[in-house]
């Protein structure tokens, strides 16, 4: 495995970098411990999300396999619809919303040829004078970078060299279950609270809806599939089907955030969810990431190797601020979700759309690195 880069971890986050340096003719390796297989849950794509695909050169057919997101519904737990917004009018001129499965989405990420792919295991690094030294399972001796992306997610390996584990628990739920099943008749993006539990089920394809199923005020779900189907109980029918209709594509998981003082040092830069995982309230992990994939891989083309060192930090000023709003617009909707149901459903007609416009709206603006 040689070249100058190295970017560690081949799911969205590191496909997207690799793409963006291959455009910009930067030589790069890529490694992945996982061989790719299987379609995975599911994957909402607000509206910046999906420009920032298309800035990446992805095609808008390879998106047609989801399903658009029109319309989000807001419903308490007996199905009051307590208020809706139009993703279609508000994201128009940005990029048309879409939920799809997140097997197709990495498939549109594939990286060019001209990027080195080799599955391995990159388990530890070493920023030095010159580069950034990583230790490769299997390899005997260190790898010696003159830069290394991590890319690994929210349990990234490449993190360990930069600061202490900084895991914590999302505020609205600890941990979470996600799920394809049959649709029973859902027609948009649509989630019912309850007292303290939450179920969302978005369209993902044809005949299918993706679901996710989360307890409020930081609690935690089971891991037995069984909590599924006695959360369901007191809610709607139509949850309830769906729950009931769930097969073998359901993941349980914790709901991990990750917050770091610095995403860099020296010649080792983090990206995605191994820089600053939030929930996923707002459906921006993928967004964020793909963003940064798209500013950090202008930075190094626009940067001589030399300086690369200090890429690190240019590109924190420039992205912290759109990730900080996005983690506070996350921690003012965990807040709304964790008032009493009484109060929750009277203020969500007011607060909701609010919370919703303020959420969104300064990510409408374009990038500018």
């Amino acid at each position: 495995m040689t070249g100058s880069v190295l970017v560690v971890g081949g799911g969205i986050a590191g496909r997207a970098v690799a793409r963006v340096l291959a455009k910009h003719g930067v030589d790069c390796t890529l490694v992945e411990r996982r061989a790719s297989g299987g379609r995975g849950m599911g994957v909402n794509l607000p509206g910046n999300a999906v420009r920032a695909l298309g800035a990446l050169g992805v095609p808008a057919e390879m998106l047609a396999g989801g399903v658009p997101v029109l319309r989000r519904e807001y419903r308490n737990g007996r199905g009051r619809l307590l208020f809706a917004m139009d993703d279609e009018r508000f994201w128009r001129g940005v990029g048309q919303p879409v939920c799809l499965r997140h097997g197709d989405l990495l498939e549109a990420l594939a990286p060019p040829s001209a990027v080195s792919v080799r599955q391995a295991r990159a388990v530890s690094a070493r920023p030095t004078a010159s580069g950034v030294e990583v230790d490769v399972e299997a390899v005997p001796r260190p790898l010696l970078f003159d830069l290394v992306i991590g890319a690994d997610g929210v349990r990234s390996a490449m993190r360990a060299a930069i600061a202490p584990d900084r895991l914590r628990s999302q505020s609205m739920s600890s941990s979470s279950w996600r799920f394809i099943t049959d649709n029973p008749g859902v027609h948009c993006w649509t989630a019912w609270s309850a007292r303290d539990v939450t179920f969302l089920l978005i369209p993902v394809a044809p005949g299918q809806v993706y679901g996710y199923a989360a307890r409020t005020r930081g609690g935690h779900t089971e891991p037995d599939p069984s909590w599924l189907t006695q959360a369901a109980a007191p809610f709607p029918d139509v949850v309830g089907a769906a729950v009931a209709s769930t097969g073998a594509e359901l993941f349980h998981s914790d709901v991990d955030e990750v917050r770091l003082e610095h995403w860099h040092r020296g010649r080792l830069v983090l990206v995605g969810d191994a820089a600053h995982a939030t929930g996923p309230v707002w459906a921006q992990g993928v967004a964020m990431a793909l963003e940064d994939a798209l500013v950090l891989g202008e930075l190094l083309s626009l940067t001589p190797q030399r300086d690369w060192a200090d890429v690190g930090a240019v590109f924190e000023r420039i992205r912290r601020p759109r990730v900080e709003h996005v983690r506070a617009a996350t921690d003012r909707m965990s807040g709304l979700a964790a008032l009493p149901g009484v109060v929750r459903d009277a203020v969500a007609p007011v607060l909701g759309p609010r919370a919703y416009r303020k959420a969104y709206g300064p990510l409408r603006a374009a990038l500018k690195p």
